[in-house]
């Protein structure tokens, strides 16, 4: 069933030739779930599953869409019309396939093998390691300081000038440190 947020936003999009931000029908859910501490605020541009962010604090949630939106706009030039159902758009995972038993080591020792096992993880190359907040049970305020400490403590690598690159970037970092303590 159609919300009237998205139908009015649909009727709308006809007005103009150019959509921003603001021309997109918006959902904002305040929910716990499992493995995340205290509630959460989920914020989506409906029928584009792709659009969606979370944080503690719902002002926040949404200015990660709108730099979330913004990014994309900024990488293609045709938008989707607001309103209408986008498809899921599938990163590359070659990098990541070449790494994969580190990834699933990585993923099953950094964060609780309860999450690698009891969760369905689709891994690209464009994955992040902020993309698994909502599956931890680290506090959201904590998250990036206890990754980089596990990081640390179970490979002895520090990945603080890197934990915003993609999780197949820090793994062939923690493999090529390791390499070279071997090595010595």
């Amino acid at each position: 069933m159609v919300s009237l947020n998205v139908l009015v936003k649909w009727i709308l999009s006809y007005t103009k030739s150019a959509w921003d931000f603001d021309d997109y029908p918006i959902k904002v859910l305040h929910e716990q779930r499992q493995y995340v501490i205290g509630k959460q605020y989920y914020v989506n541009m409906e029928n584009w599953a792709e659009m969606v962010t979370c944080d503690l604090l719902k002002e926040r949630a949404i200015e990660k869409l709108k730099a979330k939106y913004e990014s994309y706009k900024s990488k293609n030039k045709l938008l989707p019309r607001p309103g209408t159902r986008v498809q899921i758009g599938f990163a590359s995972t070659e990098e990541i396939d070449n790494n994969e038993k580190l990834a699933y080591e990585y993923l099953k020792r950094i964060f609780t093998q309860d999450i690698v096992q009891t969760t369905i993880t689709f891994i690209s190359d464009e994955t992040c390691l902020d993309d698994f907040v909502t599956f931890s049970p680290m506090s959201p305020e904590n998250y990036k300081t206890e990754i980089i400490k596990r990081t640390l403590s179970i490979y002895g690598v520090d990945i603080t000038e890197m934990y915003e690159e993609p999780v197949f970037q820090i793994l062939r970092f923690i493999n090529n440190a390791n390499n070279c303590k071997q090595e010595m």
